[in-house]
């Protein structure tokens, strides 16, 4: 073999390692993507389960046994809704002074509510929610009064997460006669 042919196969082994390099690092590039996209899914998966959640409570405590009752004016009545103050769990909702989820009985029980999710064993997650009024008039802005809505919004995080994710959903009081 001469110093020519040499060359060219030194040449072409090179061009074959940058090659099977590129392989690699668009492998290794697809496998976070991957890993990224199911991190994802979950994520939004434990979001909605705690959207639904909320949902399938009553709207506020003092509907758990009643109807609110509308003023002159269509809004809520004095005393129909809870203070936009003292959304969250109440005191009976608590164990150890703590927010119980086993005992929320309320849309609103879930205002300021956290808890980590750290039984998967792919992924520990934390998952927030805040609960506030809103009003649709003013673009469901958030309202210092009670009103006929309520918004919650879950965050999820997870160190594995390239972003947290965020869902939000509107309930609504609907009242029958």
């Amino acid at each position: 073999m001469n110093t020519g042919q040499m060359f060219l196969t030194l040449g072409a082994i090179m061009l074959f390692g940058v090659q099977l390099l590129r392989v690699n690092t668009s492998e290794l590039s697809a496998s976070d993507e991957v890993s990224n996209a199911k991190f994802s899914v979950m994520g939004v998966a434990l979001a909605r389960s705690r959207i639904d959640r909320a949902f399938a409570l009553k709207f506020d405590a003092n509907t758990v046994s009643g109807n609110a009752v509308p003023d002159g004016s269509g809004n809520p009545s004095s005393g129909s809704f809870t203070a936009a103050s003292g959304l969250g769990p109440s005191d009976l909702e608590k164990t150890n002074s703590k927010p119980d989820e086993a005992k929320f009985n309320d849309f609103d029980d879930y205002h300021n509510f956290s808890a980590a999710v750290d039984t998967l064993p792919s992924a520990r997650y934390v998952v927030t929610s805040q609960v506030w009024y809103v009003n649709p008039k003013a673009g469901f802005a958030k309202s210092t009064v009670p009103t006929w809505d309520k918004q919650i919004t879950v965050t999820v995080t997870s160190p594995n997460l390239q972003a947290p994710i965020i869902l939000t959903a509107i309930s609504s009081y609907w009242r029958y006669n």
